[in-house]
């Protein structure tokens, strides 16, 4: 047998072994649940019913939302994982009661009931605390932001949530924090800032001294990373020769440029024009681009630089919504062209899920924070995925779609998806080379990914990363 037959069939076999494993994990209770969910979702659909939070352009499909996170969480702690997909059904059946009560709620339930004596769900106080949270978070989610999220997208922003919370207790502080805000609805203020600071002081003295108690029981451990460091040390740490050549000569220039598409986009869009999308994916590619070379570079500075664009962010659009008529027209008219179909509603959701998109798979979740964790390709699932495929994709499909076929009732062109498809391999191959992974574990999460943009009607930027991110191996 030759040397290429040899080296064929073992690959065959590592990526058998790889799929045996993964499904032995826990795989196999999400899928149950995600099962049942779809087929909750499809009589829905039949019944011709209309779910809280449904934009009224497009159908209720989207039950596969649930399924991503659970399976990242599921590499970790298959329990968890599985308490978060039960419940996340279980919300969406209690969502759809509370909104619309009906016969079909008895067949939602015995699909849940089914599901859970499938996968022998354990039915104790975790599991419902868990649905609580994940309920009541999605209710108060689509109470506040009406018109601007589907059922499933505010279920799994919650599910993002909960998974950051059982990591660390650190998140319940801003958690709170933006709860309290958007509860009472506070506007940007001297007083407000004054309160949410001494609040975050309280709340983190408070739950150190709780951490601590933990720690000296030994029962949560990992607490010591997030409580007791020194914040000094730690921003000198990332005060380094190359972190600051990287700013000043990559992420200065791009984000001066991306501020330069930002105003001329809003003139563009006072004038009655709509927002070119050449400029829009343009400024997706140059996150991109800040992204991958932290990647490369500095993770850990691309971190922090993230959690801190994602607070600017929520600060901009807070004083958008709620702060002071002349300063909340003019975010209005600076932030109105990056507005599509989806945000109908009042939050402008598209620019949060692009980072969000970006950042999620290189926060992890908190799970690779630690030095000597090594590099995995999950962290470049929205580089990938977002910043190269869904910019290419768009770009191709607008200039050259007319003379190729669409994908079967939707409006995404066939040689778009192949061209991101392509421009995906591209850099996966080229990464997989530079960091030592097997090129061919990514084909089948890049594939699901390209098929699954382009037939979902949700918000793309945040799903799209998150499955892609479900499906590579994690190191």
């Amino acid at each position: 047998m030759s040397s290429g037959c040899v080296l064929g069939h073992l690959r065959l076999y590592e990526c058998k072994q790889l799929f045996e494993g993964t499904v032995k994990k826990s795989n196999h209770p999400i899928c149950t649940f995600l099962c049942g969910a779809l087929l909750s979702e499809h009589l829905i659909i039949c019944c011709n019913h209309h779910l809280p939070g449904t934009r009224a352009s497009t159908s209720p499909a989207g039950a596969w939302l649930i399924a991503p996170v659970p399976t990242i969480l599921s590499v970790h702690n298959g329990i968890v994982a599985l308490n978060l997909i039960s419940a996340s059904f279980g919300a969406f059946i209690l969502l759809s009661f509370l909104y619309n009560p009906g016969i079909s709620t008895v067949m939602h339930l015995s699909f849940w009931f089914i599901c859970a004596y499938i996968t022998h769900l354990n039915l104790n106080l975790n599991t419902l605390l868990t649905l609580l949270f994940i309920s009541l978070l999605s209710f108060e989610l689509l109470s506040s932001y009406v018109g601007s999220l589907t059922i499933w997208e505010a279920i799994l922003l919650a599910q993002i949530c909960f998974a950051f919370h059982t990591n660390t207790v650190f998140f319940i502080i801003p958690l709170l924090c933006i709860y309290t805000v958007e509860r009472l609805k506070m506007g940007p203020s001297c007083v407000t800032f004054g309160t949410l600071s001494i609040s975050v002081i309280w709340l983190w003295s408070l739950l150190s001294d709780f951490a601590s108690r933990l720690v000296e029981e030994k029962t949560y451990p990992d607490s010591v990373s997030v409580f007791h460091f020194e914040p000094l040390h730690f921003v000198k740490g990332l005060i380094t020769p190359l972190n600051i050549l990287l700013v000043t000569t990559v992420w200065a220039p791009l984000c001066i440029a991306a501020i330069l598409v930002v105003i001329f986009l809003s003139q563009e869009g006072s004038e009655g024009g709509k927002t070119p999308l050449a400029l829009r994916k343009i400024f997706h590619f140059q996150a991109g681009i800040v992204y991958a070379t932290g990647l490369l570079i500095s993770p850990k500075l691309l971190s922090v630089a993230a959690a801190c664009v994602l607070l600017v962010f929520f600060l901009v659009d807070w004083t958008r919504r709620s702060g002071p008529s002349a300063t909340s027209k003019f975010l209005n008219d600076v932030l109105g062209p990056f507005r599509d179909s989806r945000d109908s509603g009042e939050l402008i959701f598209t620019p949060f899920a692009l980072l969000l998109g970006l950042s999620l798979p290189v926060w992890n979740f908190c799970y690779s924070w630690s030095r000597d964790y090594p590099m995995s390709p999950q962290a470049w699932s929205g580089v990938i995925t977002i910043a190269l495929g869904d910019s290419v994709a768009a770009l191709v499909g607008r200039r050259w779609g007319h003379l190729w076929f669409r994908w079967p009732g939707t409006h995404r062109t066939l040689i778009g998806s192949c061209a991101s498809f392509m421009s995906q391999m591209l850099l996966w191959v080229g990464l997989a080379a530079y960091y030592g992974w097997s090129w061919w574990t990514g084909v089948l999460p890049l594939a699901f990914g390209v098929l699954a943009e382009a037939y979902t009607e949700q918000i793309d930027n945040l799903a799209i990363p998150l499955l892609v991110m479900s499906l590579f191996p994690s190191l």
